[in-house]
């Protein structure tokens, strides 16, 4: 056998065994993830597209990245939802009909019909400072059938 032969050989050898290595399969999902934050001193500025700024109250901010599977186009979905209580409070206890009375907006972002701050909201928060950290539990109901758990640890931004 010639020289060439086995290296060829060798060479195919190693490039089929390389292809072996086990790595993550792109095309499988991931699992989404969730973050809790809330922000000291700050305020939703209702007139700036909801964005947080410096203020008199305590905002919280839970966010959803949904499960993405690289095998369908625009998939992409996450939710935002921030609301905020006087500064003053270490505990809270917000129930259906008071939800709408604290300023509260949801967002949903995705390639899909309707984005946007949703409105006509339901459910329970309750939520607890432990430190520098919020213990949070909660159920959010939106105007469809959707009900979000925004229970969580949350911790200063």
């Amino acid at each position: 056998m010639s020289f060439y032969k086995i290296l060829l050989l060798s060479f195919s050898g190693f490039i089929c065994l390389s292809g072996c290595s086990k790595k993550q399969d792109n095309n499988q999902p991931n699992q989404g993830s969730k973050t809790f934050s809330y922000y000291s001193n700050s305020q939703i500025d209702t007139l700036a597209g909801y964005t947080i700024k410096s203020g008199n109250f305590t905002v919280f901010e839970y966010n959803y990245v949904h499960p993405d599977d690289p095998a369908i186009a625009d998939d992409e979905v996450s939710d935002k939802i921030i609301f905020q209580i006087p500064a003053s409070q270490t505990s809270f206890n917000i129930a259906d009909s008071q939800i709408t009375n604290v300023t509260f907006r949801r967002w949903r972002y995705c390639f899909c019909f309707f984005i946007g701050p949703y409105m006509n909201y339901g459910g329970t928060i309750t939520g607890v400072k432990n430190g520098n950290s919020w213990m949070i539990t909660g159920n959010i109901k939106t105007s469809g059938s959707e009900t979000i758990d925004v229970s969580g640890t949350y911790t200063i931004k």
